[in-house]
């Protein structure tokens, strides 16, 4: 937009494009034109940003698993990560998920197993909730 709204206060601006998707929808004709290269732009920004927060999810849940299997000796809670098993419940667990981008190597790394690499074989699959043992 020519007022440059967007760069100032995108907070009111959203509200101001809301406002006018809602009347363009219901059919009425406007005057004030769409912002639609940063509507455009938003829309796109916040379905890479729920993924991102989803792939760090799935990290997170990788590195618990890890140490949980590779030291199930240690009952110390990982920083940032409970028991709830709330990590490994996906919309979808058919789904393939992505583990092209190191994702796996990077939860090897971070969970400090020898070696950088996963165990050969993990007591959990991404079709099965997780439930810990208890001993």
């Amino acid at each position: 937009m020519p007022d440059g709204l967007y760069e100032r206060d995108v907070l009111a601006w959203g509200e101001q494009q809301a406002e006018l998707l809602r009347r363009l929808a219901s059919g009425e004709r406007l005057n004030a034109a769409v912002d639609w290269p940063n509507v455009i732009e938003e829309v796109q920004e916040v379905g890479l940003s729920e993924l991102r927060a989803c792939q760090s999810l799935l990290e997170q849940a990788l590195a618990y698993l890890l140490k949980l299997y590779a030291l199930p000796q240690s009952r110390a809670e990982p920083t940032g990560v409970t028991r709830s098993g709330h990590f490994c419940t996906t919309p979808n667990a058919g789904s393939p998920l992505p583990c092209g981008d190191g994702s796996v190597s990077t939860g090897c790394t971070r969970t400090r197993l020898p070696g950088g690499v996963p165990p050969r074989m993990m007591p959990v699959s991404p079709s099965l909730p997780f439930r810990p043992r208890v001993r």
